[in-house]
């Protein structure tokens, strides 16, 4: 079973970061399009929820899941 997504507020600062650093190496994997298809108004927010493991790379209709061994949206490190 998947562990669960961290909840926002109980981030530390520390983790906080962490995070924001996550999503934004999402983001410059993502295509920037924001178009929608993945049910999101952005890429922005579809980033989030990779980072947080809540969505999949393959659910970016655009890039249909290229994300390579990042595909759960998991860290590899």
């Amino acid at each position: 079973r998947p562990a669960e997504p961290p909840d926002e507020d109980l981030l530390t600062m520390r983790e906080k970061l962490r995070l924001f650093a996550r999503i934004n190496e999402v983001m410059e994997k993502l295509p920037h399009y924001d178009c929608g298809a993945c049910g999101f108004a952005s890429c922005r927010n579809m980033a989030e929820n990779i980072a947080l493991g809540k969505r999949k790379w393959s659910d970016c209709r655009i890039i249909g899941g290229t994300g390579g061994k990042e595909d759960d949206g998991q860290r590899t490190d």
